[in-house]
């Protein structure tokens, strides 16, 4: 089951597990245990240095402002904002931070709005 993957990639860090996950990331972040592989995979990644970019990438490709409103996806985009790369995270907040009022109004979307306001920049804060 998902638990396994997440396990399983935590043990063995897998390159091949990755691909996949980051090859359905957008599906699998919609979906409740999907979404819980999602989070465990990209932050086991990310702290062991791992190259997390084609899942990061699909995920600002796949409807960025809709996950972070979903019930589920909004915790995918909550990782995906703090283990990328400066590039892509720079990329997630300019497509963030304009849309601050509807993600802070928003039960899920609040979640990734505090996340953007922690990670933002002074000067991006004062340019929203």
């Amino acid at each position: 089951g998902s638990w396994g993957v997440c396990v399983a990639y935590s043990a063995t860090h897998a390159p091949f597990l990755l691909r996949q996950i980051s090859a359905s990331v957008v599906q699998l972040s919609l979906e409740q245990h999907g979404c819980r592989v999602v989070q465990s995979v990209l932050q086991e990644a990310g702290n062991a240095g791992v190259d997390c970019s084609a899942a990061v990438g699909r995920i600002i490709g796949g409807g960025l402002e809709e996950l972070a409103l979903h019930r589920f996806a909004n915790y995918a985009v909550q990782v995906a904002l703090r283990q990328c790369g400066a590039a892509q995270r720079e990329a997630m907040l300019g497509a963030l931070m304009p849309r601050l009022l509807p993600l802070s109004a928003s039960k899920h979307g609040s979640n990734v709005a505090e996340v953007v306001l922690s990670l933002a920049s002074p000067d991006q804060l004062d340019a929203a």
